[in-house]
């Protein structure tokens, strides 16, 4: 998913494993600008929880883009909750 920033592009996407414990982990991949940078998030799913692809995602999403500056990370959740909407 690629989305416009005041900066530039931001690819978003995600991949799923499952570990050693048989626990589902959610990754998800933030490239800023063009491949410039890649940032890395991890969600384990608990074995008490039900998997939930949604819930992974916006978890491993949170951890990907915590470093960076608040505005950025609000133009990227805006992208991100905007693919709900695209009536697909």
């Amino acid at each position: 998913m690629d989305i416009v920033t005041d900066r530039g592009s931001v690819h978003l996407s995600f991949g799923y494993t499952t570990d050693k414990k048989h626990r589902t982990v959610t990754h998800a991949y933030v490239t800023l600008f063009d491949g410039v940078e890649v940032l890395e998030g991890v969600a384990t799913c608990s074995k008490l929880d039900r998997f939930s692809k949604e819930v992974g995602r916006k978890t491993a999403l949170s951890y990907a883009i915590q470093g960076l500056p608040r505005e950025l990370r609000a133009q990227i959740w805006t992208g991100y909750f905007s693919r709900l909407n695209t009536g697909k």
